[in-house]
């Protein structure tokens, strides 16, 4: 499962498979991303409409959802998915005064570092360290790209970074075992809290998931280009 940008709005989607790029690099010489084969969830939590979309259009891939629910198998996932959501938003309409109260105390702790004195503030990187990084790695050009690219968040944009596993955390303070249907339903309505908050102005940024690389095959005559891996930078 992961969070999607699609239509102008946020959503839930199921990430399927990886679409190959037409050809592996570009005209300037850049290793081009896959595609993403998803299926669109929709307003009633079912899984209907199939599109292929691009990596930047994913907000937030839940990661740790396999780790969470090691024996959840394919075919159980849609009809799991749907009845999260549907307790999900009960949830949200039985709790929506503590949970807004608890977001918005969220957002206070996230934007107290901007008043803080300049030398009490927390400062991770610079634009000086970025080449001196990104000599270290196997393809400079493209770590350093992307490490620009996460600059540009900037100090005042990075401490309104919010995603639903943060948000999440703060929302729920009890312990929830791996497995268990309230973990993932409580992801759900994390999720539907920061999408409202979006719509209705945004005291909280996301960030689209950026591509780090990807290792290809080829089969043929070295026209069919298979994807065997793909590395990114969670939104």
């Amino acid at each position: 499962p992961s969070e999607i940008y699609e239509g102008g709005d946020w959503n839930l989607c199921l990430i399927v498979g990886l679409k190959p790029p037409s050809s592996k690099t570009s005209d300037d010489g850049n290793m081009k991303p896959p595609l993403l084969d998803v299926i669109l969830m929709d307003d009633d939590g079912s899984l209907q409409e199939r599109k292929v979309v691009d990596i930047g259009q994913i907000t937030t891939l839940w990661n740790d959802f396999h780790e969470a629910y090691p024996n959840f198998t394919a075919k159980a996932m849609p009809e799991t998915l749907q009845s999260a959501l549907v307790n999900a938003i009960g949830s949200l309409k039985n709790n929506i005064f503590p949970i807004e109260k608890a977001m918005q105390n969220l957002y206070n702790s996230r934007i107290a570092n901007r008043s803080r004195p300049p030398s009490q503030q927390r400062y991770t990187l610079t634009k000086k360290q970025i080449p001196k990084i990104a000599s270290q790695c196997s393809n400079p050009p493209q770590l350093e790209e992307l490490l620009r690219n996460l600059f540009k968040v900037g100090e005042d944009r990075l401490s309104r970074l919010v995603d639903s596993a943060l948000a999440t955390d703060y929302l729920y303070t009890d312990f929830c075992r791996d497995g268990d249907n309230e973990r993932l339903m409580r992801r759900m309505v994390a999720a539907q809290v920061l999408t409202e908050d979006a719509v209705l102005g945004g005291r909280f940024k996301r960030r689209s998931c950026q591509f780090v690389g990807a290792q290809y095959s080829f089969t043929g005559d070295d026209e069919d280009i298979e994807v065997e891996q793909v590395t990114l930078v969670n939104g």
